[in-house]
């Protein structure tokens, strides 16, 4: 470090002999050739980071169609459970009108039992399509933020590599004293 002040002074002297110059264009092509794997896994980075996204945005998690549209008529048809029930006991005290009560009641607590196990059903098929591609779309985003953290230590890296402007000779001599 001495011998570069020492040089750098002698160098900022009027009537110094002077020292074999170092070409700084070839110095930064050399350096310019040694970033360019660089630029081409940066680009390769952004452009794998932006096909992330695009398929982030592309899995839905919500429900299926189908489980949707089922647990709708569940919960509809459900509420006949409660009914055929109600319908069952109150056959017993109807008397002459005993077997089309307890048919109309079998028939309720038979379509309310179905609701309800279409709605359970439901429930279940669309909570685990829904936990899928939850599941699938966190793995896309762990490796997105893999990616882009990759990317900023090449940035990090890449700018501590930057080529640093130099300060003037006399500016150095001064600060050699």
């Amino acid at each position: 470090m001495l011998a570069l002040a020492l040089a750098l002074e002698l160098a900022a002297t009027p009537g110094a002999p002077r020292l074999p110059s170092v070409d700084c264009l070839s110095c930064r092509g050399v350096l310019l050739a040694q970033d360019l794997p660089v630029e081409d896994r940066e680009t390769e980075l952004n452009g794998r980071i932006e096909q992330l996204n695009r398929q982030i945005r592309a899995v839905s998690s919500d429900w299926p169609p189908g489980a949707i549209i089922a647990a709708y008529f569940g919960y509809v048809l459900s509420p006949f459970a409660l009914l055929g029930a109600l319908m069952l006991p109150l056959a017993l005290f109807a008397g002459p009108q005993l077997g089309a009560l307890v048919v109309v009641g079998a028939v309720c607590l038979a379509v309310g039992v179905a609701g309800v196990g279409l709605l359970v059903a439901a429930v279940i098929t669309g909570l685990n399509a829904s936990e899928a591609a939850k599941e699938e779309k966190g793995q896309l985003v762990r490796e997105r933020d893999r990616l882009q953290q990759e990317l900023r230590e090449l940035r990090r890296g890449r700018e501590r590599v930057q080529p640093t402007h130099w300060p003037s000779p006399t500016l150095l001599a001064f600060a050699s004293f």
